[in-house]
């Protein structure tokens, strides 16, 4: 299982999701729309806004996909 934050370095609500995330401890990795390199995983999973959090499960379907700021709270109880 993994989590991708979907984000731009100049995005407000992307830093109080990050925010967020560490509260709620939870382990993810952050992908830059703004980085070329990112732009298979941009395109495998339909990323038109941000942020976006998605968990993926071992095959990388995405099983979960959250777009905008979400509430520690919320992150633990979906996430976690």
């Amino acid at each position: 299982m993994k989590i991708y934050k979907f984000y731009s370095p100049t995005c407000g609500p992307c830093k109080v999701l990050d925010k967020n995330l560490q509260e709620a401890g939870i382990q993810y990795e952050s992908i830059d729309i703004t980085d070329d390199n990112n732009e298979e995983l941009i395109t495998k999973y339909n990323i038109i806004s941000m942020p976006t959090l998605l968990k993926v499960d071992d095959e990388g379907n995405a099983i979960l996909r959250n777009r905008g700021i979400i509430s520690t709270q919320d992150i633990i109880k979906y996430f976690k």
